[in-house]
């Protein structure tokens, strides 16, 4: 592509210093430096990204003691009324009007008789 058809054809064309064009085209020769940061600087980030590392991985949450926590917040948080079936409840007086004391007195099961046929058989 020749400068003609640039689209800065109509800007001056500037020279490099003397010697620069050469220094310029050693430098891109040579690539980019492998690192730009000495090596006490890059062992020092290196250590604080560990750092901070290890105490993401210390202070994650436990999963037992995630279930043994919500367990306990299920356990300590108000309930809805107690439904008890085939049993008779009796509230017993409790010196603490914030605790709920009941005995549950469960009623004796009918048992089918040995030759009774399960529901919806002929």
């Amino acid at each position: 592509m020749s400068d003609d058809e640039l689209p800065t054809r109509q800007l001056e064309r500037l020279d490099p210093p003397a010697g620069g064009e050469l220094r310029l085209r050693r430098a891109l020769a040579a690539g980019p430096p492998a690192s730009r940061w000495p090596p006490p600087m890059a062992a020092t980030a290196l250590a604080s990204v560990l750092v901070v590392v290890a105490i993401a991985v210390a202070f994650r949450p436990d999963p037992q003691r995630q279930r043994i926590r919500h367990a306990l917040q299920l356990a300590m948080s108000p309930q809805p009324e107690i439904q008890v079936e085939r049993a008779d409840v009796v509230a017993v007086p409790s010196i603490n009007p914030k605790v709920r004391i009941y005995t549950v007195i469960g009623r004796p099961m009918r048992q089918k008789p040995a030759n009774a046929r399960p529901a919806g058989t002929s």
